[in-house]
């Protein structure tokens, strides 16, 4: 069984980072999400993402059978 995170998850944890972020002295709002995988993630994602106002994903995705990927 997989749990992605809901909706709620997502925004809490957006807001806790923005609020970090603050606090260590960053004014300038971020635009970019970057997600390690794309897999797992909720389907609302992308509007969530925009109605926080981020207009930029970047998303990775290794693959261990490629050289100097550590499995």
């Amino acid at each position: 069984m997989f749990l992605l995170p809901g909706a709620e998850a997502i925004l809490r944890g957006f807001l806790l980072s923005r609020e970090w972020l603050r606090a260590k002295g960053m004014e300038q709002e971020p635009k970019l999400a970057y997600f390690t995988d794309s897999f797992g993630c909720t389907p609302t994602l992308t509007s969530l993402l925009r109605a926080v106002g981020l207009d930029l994903t970047a998303i990775t995705l290794f693959d261990e059978t490629q050289p100097g990927i550590p499995s």
